[in-house]
């Protein structure tokens, strides 16, 4: 329940407060999930099949921190997997990160980049659906 709060964005000496436990003992359960997930997130996310990624980065600033950051990602606009997201300046040894660390997750096979993908096998840039998917039934 203090890690659903704190995904929800409740900062730790308010967790603190509302729920009876030792700013220290949340920092470590914060640690220890966050250590799992990367984990589960090495283990599961290897070998990925995603023929359409978007790279793209967004610009932000922590509280506790006075310098802008930017926060790195690929994404997989059909299947909205995150394989990669890095947090750090604006820089091209940032960008060449991200894409290695992408080279990494992509199946064998799957390491080079098209600049295009031919519309013929989606249509006009569109996710290919799944069975029922947008469409309605009348009744």
């Amino acid at each position: 329940m203090v890690l659903s709060a704190l995904a929800e964005g409740l900062d730790p000496s308010s967790a603190e407060r509302v729920f009876g436990f030792r700013q220290a003992t949340i920092t470590t359960w914060l640690t220890r999930a966050g250590e799992h997930a990367h984990t589960l997130h090495e283990r599961f996310f290897c070998h990925l099949h995603l023929p359409h990624l978007q790279l793209d980065e967004l610009r932000t600033r922590l509280s506790c921190a006075k310098e802008v950051l930017w926060l790195w990602l690929a994404i997989d606009p059909c299947t909205k997997i995150l394989p990669v997201l890095a947090l750090g300046p604006r820089t091209q040894h940032m960008s060449h990160l991200l894409i290695h660390s992408l080279r990494q997750m992509l199946a064998p096979g799957w390491q080079r980049f098209p600049l295009e993908r031919p519309r013929s096998q989606t249509g006009a840039g569109s996710c290919p659906r799944k069975m029922g998917e947008g469409t309605r039934r009348r009744a």
